[in-house]
């Protein structure tokens, strides 16, 4: 007798081969659906929280100018918190550095382990007139 290739006697084995190999294939998709998903998630978190530091941060640097330019930072060195949606700033203002005449502000902000600090060196005029001597991002 001729072999066949078709054995009915087989057909539940080949039924749970088949299963099998499609049930791995649908969850090794599944699990790299998870993945992405998760990691697309967590990287959009990341870039608000870092755009949410950045933004308090310039709120504390320009708080502080705008402060200094009023006169009400009387005493030195200043340091103060500002809330800035839902992000708490530290701003601290430094007087005769990095020379006379000078003001050093340093604002830094922290929104979920996102951090961020600006400095900002401002000059003053005998006028009482002040001006941005440089604007940079330390962190």
């Amino acid at each position: 007798m001729p072999t066949r290739i078709y054995d009915p006697r087989n057909k539940g084995q080949m039924f749970v081969g088949m299963v099998l190999l499609i049930g791995s294939v649908i969850g090794l998709v599944a699990l790299l659906l998870l993945f992405l998903s998760g990691s697309l998630i967590g990287s959009s978190y990341g870039v608000k929280y870092n755009a949410d530091a950045q933004a308090a941060a310039t709120g504390g640097a320009e708080d502080a100018l705008l402060r200094l330019t009023r006169g009400s930072i009387t005493s030195f060195p200043a340091s103060y918190s500002l809330p800035i949606n839902n992000v708490t700033t530290q701003v601290n203002v430094a007087n005769n550095t990095p020379s006379a005449g000078f003001y050093t502000v340093t604002s830094t902000a922290t929104a979920s382990f996102h951090t961020k600090v600006l400095r900002v060196v401002i000059s003053t005029a005998p006028n009482g007139q002040i001006s941005v001597v440089s604007w940079t991002q330390v962190q």
